[in-house]
């Protein structure tokens, strides 16, 4: 496991993993609990007939699938609030959006502008120390 999240690490911290299962898979409960990345599961167990509308890549075998299915399911899920982010914060510095986003997916549902200044907030008191 830990060559595959030193792997990820090269790319960035992740800060979601996705799951085609309801109940998330052991190696998918310790990737989160080694990351720090929030586990994005369907209510049920996703159907292949689903998986086939969100896989349009190929992929070898069913295990790439199942994870391309997995990570665009994920991907689905957040872009809504990250659309959301993007708007309300437009113009605003990319740092900063970054950091919002990642708040709000770790903390769960709290205000995009209470977190603005929670950050800016924690910035200014940082660059003081």
């Amino acid at each position: 496991m830990n060559k595959v999240i030193n792997e990820i690490y090269k790319f960035g911290k992740p800060v979601v993993v996705g799951t085609d299962k309801s109940k998330a898979p052991y190696v998918i409960n310790k990737f989160s609990a080694e990351t720090g990345a929030k586990i994005i599961k369907p209510k049920t167990d996703m159907k292949l007939e689903e998986k086939k509308q969100f896989v349009i890549v190929k992929t070898r075998n069913s295990h790439e699938f199942d994870a391309v299915a997995s990570a665009v399911f994920a991907f689905k899920q957040i872009k809504p609030l990250f659309d959301k982010i993007d708007k309300k914060l437009r113009g605003e510095d990319k740092k900063i959006i970054r950091l919002v986003k990642k708040t709000i997916l770790e903390e769960g549902n709290i205000s995009i502008a209470l977190t603005v200044n929670k950050i800016k907030k924690n910035q200014v008191l940082g660059s003081q120390a």
